[in-house]
């Protein structure tokens, strides 16, 4: 229920006081209103004392209700309510991008040119500045013609160690001359000969082999040739049933199909005929059962046969199917692709045999030569020839000797060589990476908001060292602001990240902005920083947070009703103010379901009450 009260401002200990009549309870001068009875003068005294208590009781009530009147006409009402209590924290910080890079070079020199100036936009990428590349461009050309010297030593060595292998294949060609002049010059020797005989034999027995094969297969083409004309004849067969299917039922085969059914028609009616005859016998013992039932079997074949004359003459009236024509079609397609498997197949496996048996034919001459080669000896011109190939075997191994003799080097000496040569190839590799860093490009998008050198300036490498390095450009990404400020120890408290904070700028005065804090240092100093994201540009004041959120119960300061309506005292506790409102933190009117009331002590001077019943 709401609590009306008058809350003085500034108060002690926030104690509440209630205005009008004087409260109870409390002791009344009776030493100044008791009788008395000694004399005039003493009634005299009496009557001056009362008229000065009612000149003293005028002025005070004067004194109220002009109080009452300069703060408000009569007595208002004010209901506790839940809300917010802004707790303010007000200090000045700094507006920074989120991101900033500073630009710098790689490489130490000159600065030739800078693209860019403060407040243009840059992409990545962007060519930002050049350094002079004159020093790096003399240092390649050294490294170049260094690296050039050590690669022509190893091409020396590449030639000694070819002219090398040359030597040894020299020898080997001298070697195998000498064998073959020897061979010749010491005539076939009998294991040679015999050697020749066995592959004439072997030859000769290959070409038996082939032949016979050859014969037996052409036998069995005999065979195949039978095995063709009976293909031809399935065909012929196949056509001619294919042609009489597709030209129908001619006059005469429907004539003797009706024939045929005639014939059958009576042979049924002599067949029932006697068996009704030798029925009438058996009945009378004329004849034994026997005739009876030969006689009753020959009217059912009467019967079949009759139905099968039937089923001809309804056939062939009826003409030729198409599922007839397709099978007879099928069937002629079946015939002739045995036909043509049967002749591929012969006239592959000929021309196969008489391959081999000509291959083998060849051998045979080869191995016969060879023979007669041996045993007729070696002649004067083979040896001759023979010799001719060693003379220039020796030559040409005496011309490899003498190149490998004047450029032969140390093996210490390629090793350097080669070492040399990758150390070059390295410091190429890190002239020209120096050369491409010249052309400075800007590592990301955003705008340019400082610009710290000028063409011609000198400017240190960055990567030296870490923290080294003049910076040519600063690039930051002004889409997102974030504000930091210093805040002191005893304020940081009553700071949480998530909460909203209204910032200041001096560009705009006359605007709040909001941010959200996003970050509390934790560093134990006696400040800390605290990072909230803003999209502003300069200095801000001040910043302000809530404490605790909506838990508060609040009334106006300096409590007031409505005129002509008396307050109603209620003991209450204070607790912080906002300057706005006086939080309560106990009240009477405010209990618990078990009827006990609550107590808050969180705060550092809690004023407390007890309340009456």
């Amino acid at each position: 229920m709401p609590a009306q009260s008058k809350c003085g401002s500034g108060q002690a200990q926030g104690q509440g006081f209630i205005a009008g009549t004087a409260p109870r309870g409390r002791d009344e001068p009776r030493d100044l209103i008791r009788p008395f009875r000694q004399g005039d003068s003493q009634l005299k005294l009496l009557k001056i004392a009362v008229v000065l208590i009612v000149v003293a009781g005028a002025a005070v009530g004067g004194f109220l209700w002009m109080r009452s009147r300069k703060n408000g006409d009569g007595l208002r009402f004010a209901t506790v309510k839940r809300g917010d209590l802004a707790v303010k924290v007000s200090d000045v910080g700094t507006v920074e991008p989120r991101l900033k890079v500073e630009v710098k070079s790689k490489v130490a020199g000159r600065i030739t040119d800078v693209l860019v100036d403060e407040g243009n936009w840059v992409e990545k990428g962007q060519t930002i500045a050049l350094v002079d590349r004159t020093e790096l461009e003399r240092n390649l050309e050294q490294t170049l013609a260094d690296l050039e010297g050590s690669q022509a030593r190893l091409r020396v060595e590449s030639a000694r160690r070819r002219y090398g292998t040359q030597v040894a294949q020299a020898k080997a060609r001298l070697e195998a001359a000498r064998a073959n002049l020897e061979n010749l010059q010491a005539g076939p020797r009998r294991q040679e000969v015999a050697r020749a005989e066995g592959e004439v034999e072997s030859a000769r027995i290959a070409l038996r082999d082939a032949e016979s094969s050859l014969a037996q297969r052409l036998s069995l083409l005999k065979q195949g040739v039978l095995r063709r004309r009976q293909a031809e004849s399935d065909v012929k067969a196949a056509k001619a049933a294919l042609a009489q299917l597709k030209a129908g039922t001619r006059t005469e085969e429907v004539r003797s199909a009706e024939a045929a059914v005639q014939r059958a028609e009576a042979t049924s009616e002599d067949a029932d005929n006697e068996l009704k005859r030798q029925q009438q016998l058996l009945e009378k013992g004329f004849v034994p059962q026997q005739r009876a039932d030969t006689a009753r079997t020959q009217v059912k074949l009467a019967a079949a046969d009759l139905k099968r004359a039937r089923e001809q003459l309804g056939l062939l009236k009826a003409g030729s199917r198409q599922e007839e024509i397709d099978a007879a079609q099928a069937r002629l397609d079946r015939a002739e692709a045995e036909l043509a498997a049967v002749q591929t197949t012969n006239d592959q496996e000929i021309a196969g045999l008489k391959t081999k048996v000509e291959l083998a034919t060849a051998d045979v001459g080869r191995a016969e030569e060879s023979l007669s080669l041996l045993k007729e000896g070696s002649r004067a011109e083979q040896i001759e020839a023979a010799a001719a190939q060693v003379r220039e075997a020796e030559a040409a191994l005496t011309a490899a000797k003498d190149g490998q003799t004047e450029i032969d080097l140390a093996q210490e000496d390629v090793t350097q060589a080669e070492a040399a040569s990758r150390r070059l190839e390295q410091t190429r590799d890190n002239v020209q990476t120096q050369l491409a860093d010249t052309v400075i490009q800007a590592p990301m998008a955003g705008t340019v908001i400082d610009r710290a050198i000028e063409p011609g300036e000198l400017t240190t490498s960055g990567v030296s060292a870490f923290g080294q390095g003049q910076p040519i450009v600063t690039i930051a990404d002004l889409s997102e602001m974030r504000v930091e400020a210093r805040i002191n120890e005893v304020d940081v408290a009553r700071l949480k990240v998530g909460q909203t904070a209204q910032v200041k700028v001096d560009a705009l005065p006359d605007k709040k902005l909001k941010g959200i804090i996003r970050q509390i240092s934790v560093h134990p100093t006696n400040a800390y920083f605290v990072s909230l994201p803003l999209l502003a540009t300069g200095r801000f004041r001040p910043l302000t947070s809530l404490g605790r959120s909506g838990y508060s119960s609040r009334v106006p300061d300096g409590g007031s009703g409505n005129a002509g309506e008396r307050p109603e005292r209620r003991s209450v506790l204070y607790g912080r103010q906002d300057r706005v409102r006086d939080p309560v933190l106990f009240s009477c009117a405010r209990r618990d379901p078990a009827g006990s009331p609550k107590r808050q002590t969180q705060t550092s001077k809690p004023w407390r009450h007890r309340c009456k019943p």
